[in-house]
């Protein structure tokens, strides 16, 4: 239910909301089953999939809506910066 949930909010939600509620579920280790295109079932981690939402152009097989890089937001002034993280 909470890979659904980060799905749709990736999906509808605004780039602060985005980086607010999917980052904490990094430190979200249960392992999440997936079906591949093969229609075989892989398991991966939590923290694999909100990854690939908050970095891939597309998750499940959809195409993600733009979403700029997090340290954009953060010179911008609508993130706080994160301690300890050089943007790449």
């Amino acid at each position: 239910m909470r890979a659904l949930g980060a799905l749709y909010m990736r999906l509808v939600g605004t780039a602060q909301d985005i980086y607010s509620y999917l980052e904490p579920l990094y430190y979200d280790y249960r392992r999440i089953k997936m079906r591949n295109m093969s229609g075989s079932v892989d398991i991966s981690h939590m923290d694999e999939f909100i990854d690939e939402l908050l970095h891939s152009e597309r998750s499940c097989n959809v195409i993600l809506p733009f979403l700029p890089k997090r340290w954009v937001l953060e010179d911008n002034g609508v993130l706080e910066k994160q301690i300890g993280r050089a943007h790449v």
